[in-house]
């Protein structure tokens, strides 16, 4: 699904459609109707054509598909079993590329004002810039990540040719059973691995800039006594070009609109997995001055403590 999206980007029309009752479409063979038997009070039946909860229901319609499309898949049109994707280069061209693929050339096409009325919708969805773009070739991609106390979030980015971030896939996804135990940074970890493992196809081809709160890369190839999850993260690792940047670094907008969406908790305190793990947040204050002096003796003995504050305030 993710590479046919891929394989629509850069186009100016699309036209999306759904096979209707498309399984029901294909006649089952005489010889396999009788697997299909099921009990009625009214008696025993059986399925003429393919009903939708075979195991190879699916690889039988797409195969169908890619045999009724032949040519024209991945030039003008997309298939996925019964979903299909009419695309165009040019938006003055759509409507002519709709007649002849999805068309016979004797078949009489009845443009009535239903049809008019769905095509204004999508030209005027269309005037919209889309919210999501293609990688280009030979540059690096931007992973944000990012965990709360019950939800993982991860963005991926690339910088287009003016320098400014262009979102390219946006994932989510709630914590179940164990994973809700687990500290900040592993976390941190579950979300890179998620990502990891939603976007492989992407990340195998590109060089990653990772951008987290804190860098989940060293804290599982640091960590002294590896668990069984650590182990096969640390060797998932291996297979890609993933470079740390911390969040102090980074520049634009896009992981600010991101982290809003994304908020940490107030009450997630910090924790001693990663000793030098980056804040989202830091304030510098100035120092107090305490200046101190005493005495004694046998009997007794006394202090004075003077505390000077950054607004140069005494108190004693």
């Amino acid at each position: 699904m993710e590479i046919m999206i891929d394989a629509t980007a850069g186009h100016e029309a699309l036209s999306f459609m759904d096979g209707s009752s498309g399984y029901n479409q294909i006649r089952m063979a005489l010889d396999d109707e009788e697997k299909t038997a099921f009990r009625t009070p009214k008696g025993i039946y059986c399925y003429k054509v393919m009903p939708f909860g075979l195991k190879n229901a699916g690889a039988t319609y797409q195969r169908a598909m890619q045999r009724i499309f032949d040519d024209m898949l991945h030039k003008h049109i997309e298939c996925y079993v019964d979903d299909l994707v009419v695309k165009s280069k040019k938006k003055c061209d759509h409507l002519k590329d709709l007649k002849l693929r999805l068309m016979r050339k004797d078949a009489v096409f009845d443009w009535d004002q239903s049809c008019q009325n769905a095509f204004d919708s999508i030209k005027k969805y269309l005037l919209n810039p889309p919210v999501l773009s293609a990688p280009a070739t030979r540059k690096p991609l931007i992973l944000y990540i990012a965990a709360q106390e019950t939800s993982l979030g991860a963005l991926l980015a690339q910088e287009n040719d003016k320098g400014k971030e262009s979102a390219l896939y946006y994932l989510s996804r709630t914590l179940t059973g164990v994973e809700l135990n687990y500290s900040p940074i592993e976390k941190i970890c579950l979300a890179l691995f998620f990502a990891i493992d939603k976007l492989r196809h992407y990340i195998q081809a590109f060089t990653i800039h990772l951008v987290a709160k804190a860098d989940p890369i060293k804290y599982i190839l640091s960590r002294p006594v590896i668990s069984r999850c650590l182990a096969k993260w640390a060797i998932i690792l291996q297979q890609y070009d993933i470079v740390y940047i911390p969040q102090k670094a980074v520049k634009g907008q896009a992981l600010a609109d991101f982290l809003v969406d994304h908020p940490v908790p107030s009450n997630w305190k910090l924790c001693d997995d990663l000793l030098d793990e980056e804040v989202l947040f830091v304030e510098s204050m100035e120092p107090w001055i305490i200046i101190f002096d005493g005495a004694a003796r046998r009997s007794e003995a006394s202090v004075v403590i003077v505390f000077i504050s950054p607004e140069k305030h005494v108190a004693i």
